[in-house]
């Protein structure tokens, strides 16, 4: 995982799923039983021979002793907020985050309704992959990166580098060598509730949905089909239907916090501790026992007492089961200072709205300081070749806002220019990539991130769009065009309109290091439901766009000489044909010597393993040791897949009724390691379903 980690040196959100162990959890149990044992009798001890009152204190101690070291269970967060929805309102609104600090307004997504847990949210959204930006950039070359410190030039990639993912989620972790071994990098920039997701330790409700993206498939109405010529390749990418769900229930109204990874969290709580979900959980179970024991005793209970009872247990018994000082202090900040507020509390919805109260907002609030972000949804374009297009979820008149568009700043276009590449060691032995040329390169490309990102001939900042389903809207020139773009009139510090008499360069300071600016899509006159919304990019892109399209034609490309993608490949060998099951099965290793897929196309396979019946053979004949398939249902995690070989298939029939479906189930060689100096370690896998 290093390598992948990197970007985290940024903030990029790596090193995906992994939870606290339960060894680690029941090590932490046991650890804490003991201490807190000894503790609890010596109090026990010390109140015997002391009041009535005292011995009921006893007994509440007890009563706390089960809850903290008992079982955990989830707990309500209390009532829905708004559950009378408005069916005309947003699913999804963009509001100011409860992570905002004064004076930094961060941008936040909140739930216009409610989502149950593995709920997609939003609509799905395109990844456009960012290759070997460091060696591109020249900041993995010593004597580059020397010139650059030495001439004091900014990071101009800036707030962008602090926004990325790896690429794991979207399936695009083999568009580099870095995932077999090699010095690769590659980043993905996510619009949408990608990039305006935010991170909270104990409040993490959303995830990657990554079955929708690997398993999508050509849309050749728009994409031309396997085979044909068109002037769009390559000119947009092909990693769509980029989709987040819910990992428990939203309720209306509350923000949306994505899961950055353990690698991430970890730093985060590190640099900035905070409750975790079990903190929540255990106080709220805590003031639950707390009110049920006062009710049970109050005839024998004055209000004095409570009080005095109530602050003994906020104060020292919570010291007692707390790891330490910080994590006391911070266990009682989630409990109410006075047991007159107890129920109150718990009505309200209990410590994570009594400790987080912003990250729950009423709907009638983000209605009036809110901005809709589902208004537009992602489909084929009308527009032939152009991909994928934006379309109206509703209705728009004139002069309508039809969405928000958050912007990115990247403080020099250059940052996004691609060179030749040439492979070096450093001076500790590893291998890199840096320009062929060093200073003196000239770039041969460009990051596809450009395509979709808007610039000024007279400057040489690049802004790139962020709003939902923005990047899908095409361009239609002049009247054809119905919407266009302007600066945001927001006044709620999502939009700053100061920034606008920055110089260019300076935004790529430290103190602009933030998400500041945004764009509105207005209509330029009425768009029904349904309709594609189109703006006009501007006469020098239509006039590169035009000769790009002559210069294809006048290429005279060879439908066999277009080498087909992994998409296209995968929408043959994924599709079912008039129900009778998979159109091809993948070829084995003996059947691709005679007929070997397209040149920069590899197969992967998710590798979820488990030991095979001990009465079968252990390894095969050549002492690799075999497993079987480990589930029913095929659940795909981009960190989890591998490079394989398929090494033999058998044919699945399915006959139901007069109807046959044919799959097939495959014996592969999964590589689980790769290095590029050391020899792979290899693994069989039976029963690998298609």
């Amino acid at each position: 995982l290093a390598p992948r980690c990197l970007a985290r040196s940024y903030r990029s959100r790596c090193c995906r799923r992994y939870r606290t162990s339960a060894a680690a959890a029941a090590a932490y149990h046991d650890e804490s039983l003991e201490e807190s044992s000894g503790a609890m009798k010596m109090i026990s001890e010390l109140i015997r021979p002391r009041s009535t009152i005292m011995t009921l204190c006893s007994y509440l101690l007890r009563f706390l002793w089960l809850l903290t070291f008992g079982n955990i269970c989830v707990v309500s967060s209390g009532n829905d907020v708004g559950d009378d929805m408005d069916p005309a309102q947003c699913d999804l609104y963009l509001a100011p985050s409860s992570t905002s600090e004064r004076g930094d307004v961060r941008l936040g997504i909140y739930a216009g309704r409610k989502y149950d847990a593995s709920t997609p949210i939003g609509n799905p959204e395109i990844a456009i992959q960012l290759v070997d930006i460091e060696a591109h950039t020249g900041r993995n070359d010593d004597s580059l990166k020397k010139k650059a410190i030495e001439q004091k030039e900014p990071n101009y990639f800036g707030v962008a580098s602090e926004m990325l993912w790896t690429p794991d989620s979207t399936g695009a972790k083999y568009e580099t060598d870095e995932a077999v071994g090699g010095p690769g990098q590659l980043y993905t920039a996510i619009p949408g509730v990608g990039m305006l997701g935010n991170f909270h330790a104990a409040l993490i409700n959303a995830d990657w949905h990554e079955n929708s993206t690997l398993f999508r498939t050509l849309m050749e109405d728009s994409e031309g089909g396997m085979g044909v010529v068109h002037p769009g390749r390559g000119a947009f990418s092909t990693y769509y239907n980029i989709t987040i769900a819910a990992t428990q229930t939203i309720p209306p109204g509350m923000e949306i916090f994505l899961n950055f990874g353990q690698d991430w969290s970890a730093k985060a709580l590190e640099k900035n501790p905070m409750a975790t979900r079990i903190d929540y959980e255990r106080a709220d179970q805590s003031v639950d026992r707390i009110i049920d024991f006062f009710n049970k005793h109050e005839d024998n209970l004055s209000t004095e007492t409570v009080s005095e009872m109530y602050d003994f247990l906020r104060r020292d018994v919570v010291k007692l089961v707390s790891k330490d000082d910080k994590h006391a202090a911070m266990m009682r900040s989630l409990m109410p200072d006075a047991p007159d507020k107890l129920q109150a509390f718990k009505d309200n919805g209990g410590s994570l709205r009594h400790k987080n109260p912003d990250v729950f907002r009423d709907l009638s609030w983000l209605r009036k300081n809110g901005r809709c972000l589902d208004s537009l949804r992602a489909g084929p374009s009308t527009i032939p070749h152009a991909g994928r297009g934006a379309f109206a979820t509703r209705k728009f008149e004139n002069g309508d806002v039809i969405a928000p568009v958050p912007l990115m700043q990247i403080g020099h276009r250059k940052e996004l220019d691609m060179y030749e590449l040439s492979r070096q060691r450093d001076k500790d032995g590893e291998h890199r990539y840096v320009r062929m040329g060093g200073e003196n390169a000239k770039p041969i490309s460009s990051q596809l991130l450009i395509n979709y990102s808007f610039g000024h001939s007279e400057s040489n900042m690049i802004l790139y769009p962020f709003g939902t389903s923005f990047n899908f809207i095409n361009h239609a020139p002049g009247e054809q065009a119905n919407a266009k773009i302007v600066w945001s009139k927001s006044t709620d510090g999502m939009h700053n309109p100061d920034w606008l008499e920055v110089d260019a360069d300076s935004l790529s300071d430290e103190k602009y290091k933030r998400i500041g600016l945004m764009f509105d899509v207005v209509a330029t006159k009425t768009i029904a439901e349904g309709e594609e919304v189109w703006i006009d990019y501007g006469d020098d892109w239509q006039n590169a766009w035009d000769e790009h399209v002559e210069r294809v034609k006048k290429a005279d490309i060879e439908s066999d000489s277009w080498v087909p993608t992994a998409l296209e490949l995968n929408s043959i060998y994924h599709k079912h044909e008039s129900g009778t099951g998979f159109a091809k099965p993948f070829k084995t290793q003996n059947e691709l010597e005679d007929d070997p897929y397209p040149t920069r196309v590899t197969t992967a396979c998710a590798t979820q393993m488990k030991d095979i019946p001990e009465n079968d053979p252990q390894r095969d004949i050549d002492g690799i040791k075999v497993f079987d398939w480990s589930s029913d249902r095929l659940v795909w995690q981009g960190i989890s897949a591998r490079l394989c070989d398929v090494v033999d298939r058998v044919e699945i029939k399915d006959v139901s009724g007069d109807r046959e479906a044919v799959s097939y189930d495959y014996t592969v060689k999964v590589h689980l390691e790769i290095d590029s100096d050391v020899s792979t370690e290899s693994r069989i896998v039976r029963k690998v379903p298609h």
